[in-house]
């Protein structure tokens, strides 16, 4: 057994050696709309306000609308675009030269629920049609062009309620874990893009309203390698959301 922990070990070290991280605590602030236009058509909209430092310097900016068609009460499918803007946060930027840089995006989702006992279970399937714009040089007053890249998601969501006032206002418990991997001929060898992981505390105070807040990680992967190695944001802190279902 120690020879087995001292070889596990060895392995985990010599891992990290070939890699570089940095540590930094966010905020993720969102907002999210749905509108039901009819049974099966609704519409999305959702803002997302990315902190560096919890609140105090910006991170990232999130703009995604979308309409939505429901093939089941419980199956849902999305079509949808996102505007992001990507700033200069954190030990060592995203972008080599420091620099802030757009992000276009068209997507596609599957969102299937389910119920087990009491738990309400949420599975997420996306594909990430992703323009993200680049610099040529270090000068470059404005973005000199933009790299296409595809995504694929998978997010697992459960939910318990811990107190239940009636059928549309209770207090529940939530936790999530989603992989991001990308492919595609602007992808390297390591698929690896982001892993992210939620444990929430939420309140539903009727069928149009609900919020939730609680402890966010997020491990993201940079495309580029700093010196030679490859470089792993881990990012940690809180997140604050609300849901408005018109």
């Amino acid at each position: 057994m120690t020879l087995l922990i001292v070889f596990f070990d060895t392995k985990i070290s010599k891992a990290q050696e070939r890699n570089s991280h940095e540590h930094n605590h966010v905020g993720w602030y969102a907002t999210y709309l749905e509108v039901k236009l009819s049974n099966e058509w609704s519409l999305y909209g959702e803002y997302q306000w990315r902190r560096d430092h919890i609140i105090t310097d910006s991170k990232q900016q999130v703009g995604n609308i979308g309409v939505n068609y429901k093939f089941l009460e419980n199956l849902t499918f999305r079509l949808g675009f996102v505007y992001s803007d990507t700033y200069d946060y954190g030990q060592i930027p995203v972008q080599e030269f420091g620099k802030e840089f757009p992000e276009y995006r068209v997507y596609q989702m599957l969102e299937l629920e389910h119920s087990f006992s009491e738990l309400e279970l949420t599975h997420r399937l996306m594909l990430d049609q992703r323009w993200i714009g680049q610099y040529d040089h270090v000068t470059s007053k404005k973005i000199d062009g933009f790299e296409f890249t595809n995504r694929i998601r998978y997010m697992i969501r459960i939910q318990h309620p811990i107190k239940t006032y009636h059928e549309n206002k209770s207090i529940y418990l939530a936790t999530y874990n989603e992989i991001l991997l990308g492919f595609g001929k602007n992808v390297e060898n390591d698929l690896f893009d982001q892993n992210r992981f939620g444990l929430l505390v939420g309140y539903k105070v009727n069928e149009f309203f609900r919020c939730e807040g609680g402890y966010f990680y997020q491990m993201a992967k940079f495309g580029r390698k700093i010196n030679g190695l490859d470089h792993y944001q881990h990012n940690s802190g809180l997140t604050i959301s609300t849901y408005f279902n018109l």
